[in-house]
């Protein structure tokens, strides 16, 4: 025999140990084999939704477009904050102007009724 063909033997002291820890390395392998086919599958999915996603968000802009160039133009812009709230403060003022106003013509009525009692006795 030459030096290149030589085998060698080594002696396993524990066979089924070995056989057992290379069973279950091979399993989590698989596992993790596994995992990853899924993790790339959710990936493209994912990739899917985002250009599925673009392209609603397009078809949304060029409806918005298409809306603004349908309304009628107008000159008037909307209202700034400060003038919604002094809109907001005048309407308060009328509405406890018209409560007085109202308490003003209830004490008057009841001064005219109270009048006329007077007069009855």
């Amino acid at each position: 025999m030459t030096d290149k063909e030589e085998n060698y033997f080594v002696k396993i002291s524990s066979p089924s140990e070995l056989r057992r820890n290379l069973l279950e390395s091979s399993k989590e392998m698989i596992q993790i084999l596994y995992n990853l086919e899924d993790l790339k599958k959710i990936r493209k999915e994912k990739l899917n939704k985002i250009q599925e996603l673009g392209m609603q968000i397009k078809d949304i802009s060029d409806l918005v477009t298409k809306l603004k160039f349908e309304l009628p133009k107008t000159s008037k812009k909307g209202k700034t904050k400060k003038e919604k709230k002094t809109d907001n403060k005048k309407t308060v003022k009328k509405e406890t102007q018209k409560a007085v106003s109202e308490l003003q013509k209830l004490q008057h009525a009841l001064e005219d009724i109270e009048s006329k009692l007077d007069n009855l006795s």
